[in-house]
């Protein structure tokens, strides 16, 4: 690459203009790429770190989807912003120490070139570590998606950034799907996919896990799910969509068991409020038990079943109260409903509504038991946790195709702080101005060397 540009070049006279102007483009230039060194030495650090914590957690790391490749472009990156770093540098000694002015001013010619690509780098990462916390894993990309990289650089950069962005949240995103796949049991429909597996699998996890996770606490942080569950009497957890296929759930225990390791005191009211009943199945005369959230505007009444409803509403207002409301049904008839208000701020202060609309004594005894668990829950305490990757808050949404029939989209998606969006445009107005730069020293060389200056 330095020869490619400095031999056309070399037949220029001296140009004591670009002599004169030449410390500024070299300190900017060294700059630039020690920048680009630091950042690639402190992802290999980051990417490191969440190796051990992964592996800590006694997962093998090393049977993650693409963590070869991704090890290896962490690795490339710092050999390749490494060999800009040196490129600048001896140009500089070349500039300092030759006294051939000719090849003096190619070898500034040439550093215009570069230097143009360099803005470019340079713009994304100055923003990228001011403040330092945005350099988070997973801060700068949509959790597992590539980060978008401005077309005008050229692909030598191009490449160095996709490594260096975001290794991390590729990583997360490989251990969650690692994890629940290696949690499917053989009692899946053999004609399901790899992927399908995986997906209902997930939508295994959401109710058992997310439901107990996070409710975000801003207004823009609003976490709604939607899922419809059936847990059959014969001990097997049948989905509704795709020819029965089921999971036992000896494998919804080893969920929870891994989710209360990983998450201790992460549970909620639901959680114990619903586990409290599963263990008490058997002593309720119905055929299934449903598990449903929603969202507010309609409840779901099932025929022959009794319907457990859990309504999460997280108003924007600051100040508004979180309802958390349970419906009892059977055969289209709603039996009983109880409303838990909890305050902001304020967990241990709960006001209840509880409203009977038709008595049936089966569904009283588990509305009272319901009840019981609830003023055991240690002051109602309803703990708030952000579910965040890096400095973006992650919003989980599970969609329904119509009002009986599962849907099919699972939905991750992370959103853009005004930081992510500040860097993409720098980017993008640091890539103009390279390639402005570039082709106007390009221009300024050619007057200078047609007039001889």
């Amino acid at each position: 690459m330095f020869l490619a540009f400095t031999t056309p070049f070399a037949l220029v006279e001296n140009n004591t203009a670009f002599l004169r102007t030449a410390p500024l483009g070299y300190f900017a230039l060294l700059g630039g790429s020690f920048i680009l060194v630091i950042m690639s030495v402190r992802v290999y650090r980051s990417f490191s770190e969440e190796i051990h914590v992964l592996r800590t957690k006694g997962l093998q790391v090393e049977s993650l989807a693409g963590f070869r490749q991704l090890r290896k472009n962490v690795i490339v990156s710092i050999f390749k912003t490494s060999i800009i770093f040196i490129n600048a540098f001896i140009a500089f000694l070349l500039f300092v120490f030759l006294v051939d002015s000719v090849i003096k001013t190619s070898v500034i010619i040439m550093m215009f070139v570069v230097f143009s690509s360099l803005m470019s780098c340079a713009s994304m990462i100055f923003l990228i570590t001011i403040p330092h916390i945005n350099f988070q894993p997973g801060s700068l990309s949509k959790y597992y998606k590539s980060p978008k990289v401005p077309l005008l650089l050229d692909n030598f950069i191009t490449d160095t950034l996709r490594s260096t962005m975001d290794p991390a949240a590729q990583l997360r995103f490989d251990e969650w799907t690692s994890m629940v796949s290696a949690l499917i049991k053989k009692s899946y429909a053999k004609e399901f996919s790899q992927k399908e597996r995986v997906e209902r699998a997930i939508e295994t996890v959401l109710l058992l896990t997310y439901l107990k996770q996070v409710i975000p606490e801003r207004g823009q942080q609003i976490f709604n799910t939607k899922i419809r569950h059936v847990i059959k009497p014969d001990g097997l957890y049948e989905l509704k969509k795709g020819n029965g296929s089921r999971i036992s759930l000896d494998v919804l225990d080893e969920l929870i068991a891994r989710a209360q390791k990983d998450r201790p005191g992460a549970f909620t009211i639901v959680d114990r409020l619903m586990t409290t009943l599963l263990e008490r199945f058997e002593e309720f005369q119905y055929s299934d038990l449903w598990v449903e959230t929603h969202l507010p505007e309609r409840v779901g009444n099932y025929k022959k079943s009794l319907t457990l409803t859990v309504l999460i509403s997280n108003l924007k207002k600051a100040k508004s109260e979180r309802e958390l409301t349970l419906l009892l049904s059977k055969e289209h008839e709603m039996v009983e409903s109880y409303t838990l208000k909890i305050e902001p701020f304020t967990a241990r202060k709960a006001d209840f509504e509880h409203t009977l609309t038709s008595k049936e004594e089966k569904a009283l005894d588990v509305i009272d038991y319901a009840i019981e668990v609830l003023h055991a829950s240690e002051g109602f305490q309803f703990q708030i946790i952000p579910h965040t990757i890096g400095d973006h808050v992650v919003g989980l949404s599970i969609n329904e195709s119509n009002e009986t029939v599962w849907g099919e989209s699972l939905t991750f998606s992370a959103a853009h702080d005004y930081l992510s969006i500040a860097t993409g445009s720098a980017a993008k107005l640091g890539a103009i101005g390279g390639a402005l730069l570039s082709t106007l020293g390009l221009g300024i060389s050619s007057i200078l060397s047609i007039f001889g200056l």
